[in-house]
């Protein structure tokens, strides 16, 4: 599978100044301090890790749904941090989140069908799952209706739903309601990323600067990939090693093999990779970034059991 070309994020620099605009400034507007995560070195899957043993893996893309790919890790990282940060038990979990959702809600509900063909803009699918909320997999009996989203992405049912004729099924809004994100921030550096995943936070963005030229991409022998060669496609950032000025970026859309090579000092997750904080900061200026706090699976919130 040529993943390069499937891709998904689409550049509306437009609804994405306007976005902007309306959020406003990260510092300003998100529930965490600057400077935070100076110093630090975490990464957001040792929640899963605490609930389930392992970080998850996913099924491989194979239509441009990434950005409702990346919207759903973000919730399932979310759902994983909040329930291990208020000492519940994996039996609070309520299923990994429906990226069929997130896309679909990004394209029709909040995209208005302005996209023709597959993908989304971002900065609608953080719109889509604050007005909207997550929404769990799982089989839901509405009204006399059954509704049933596989236990894995499903890229012909996001295809499906993110089809102008049809959008999310309405019965199924009202149960994503229930898991409203409550705020998100522009990120616009590597610092401010940083902090907001040092807080618990993931960052989710789109671009088209990509780090590889061919796949697989092949990590250096400290785990990292550098900037190089162009996408059209959204992942997202779960890690931090400050010392080393570096992120971790979790493509797990295309599933864990699409990157090899060493992982370095640090067991990261497969399908991710470290990447230095000036390359990341040279992606997002090429796209958008968001990072999405408190949904309510579970409270309060605090992290420091993650730091390694």
């Amino acid at each position: 599978m040529d993943y390069n070309a499937l891709g998904g994020w689409f550049d509306d620099p437009k609804i994405i100044e306007e976005t902007y605009q309306a959020v406003g400034d990260f510092y300003g507007n998100a529930p965490w301090s600057p400077g935070i995560g100076k110093g630090k070195t975490l990464i957001l899957w040792d929640a899963v890790k605490r609930l389930f043993g392992k970080p998850f893996s996913y099924r491989p893309q194979t239509r441009g749904t990434c950005v409702g790919r990346a919207g759903g890790r973000c919730g399932d990282l979310i759902q994983a941090l909040e329930i291990v940060e208020a000492g519940r038990s994996a039996k609070l979990w309520r299923g990994k989140i429906s990226s069929e959702a997130v896309y679909a809600l990004a394209r029709v509900e909040i995209g208005q069908c302005r996209i023709y063909g597959d993908g989304a803009v971002v900065a609608y699918g953080v719109e889509a799952v604050r007005r909207y909320g997550f929404l769990p997999r799982g089989r839901y009996e509405i009204d006399g209706q059954t509704f049933v989203i596989p236990e894995e992405d499903d890229d012909s049912l996001a295809a499906s739903w993110g089809s102008c004729r049809k959008g999310l099924p309405d019965p199924l809004e009202k149960i994503a309601a229930n898991t409203k994100v409550q705020k998100y921030a522009v990120v616009r550096t590597y610092e401010e990323a940083r902090d907001a995943i040092a807080s618990g936070f993931p960052v989710w963005f789109g671009t088209s600067q990509a780090f590889w030229y061919g796949l697989p991409a092949r990590r250096d022998g400290n785990g990292f990939l550098a900037a190089r060669g162009r996408t059209a496609h959204s992942w997202i950032a779960c890690g931090i090693w400050d010392e080393k000025g570096a992120i971790l970026l979790d493509n797990k859309s295309w599933g864990d093999d699409w990157v090899d090579g060493p992982k370095g000092l640090i067991d990261i997750p497969d399908g991710c990779y470290w990447a230095t904080g000036e390359d990341f900061e040279l992606a997002i200026k090429k796209g958008e970034a968001y990072a999405i706090s408190t949904v309510g699976f579970a409270q309060p919130r605090k992290i420091d059991y993650l730091l390694l």
